[in-house]
């Protein structure tokens, strides 16, 4: 996969997710990781400093919008 368009990837990020989360083990292993791939939170610790100032700034704005990045 080198590059995905933004509908692939969220098809791709989802079919990853709704396993996951309805495995119990799974989840109770790695809920830190499945909260950090379900939003920008896992592009907050980049080490590329422009790109983790922007994801913060996204956050702050899913949160304070109430955006539902599902829409």
């Amino acid at each position: 996969m080198e590059r995905l368009n933004n509908g692939a990837h969220f098809l791709f990020i989802s079919n990853v997710l709704a396993p996951a989360e309805a495995d119990a083990n799974v989840k109770s292993k790695l809920s830190v990781l499945i909260v950090s791939l379900k939003a920008v939170n896992g592009f907050r610790n980049l080490p590329v400093e422009n790109m983790a100032k922007a994801a913060k700034v996204l956050t702050q704005h899913i949160k304070d919008y109430a955006i539902d990045p599902k829409m």
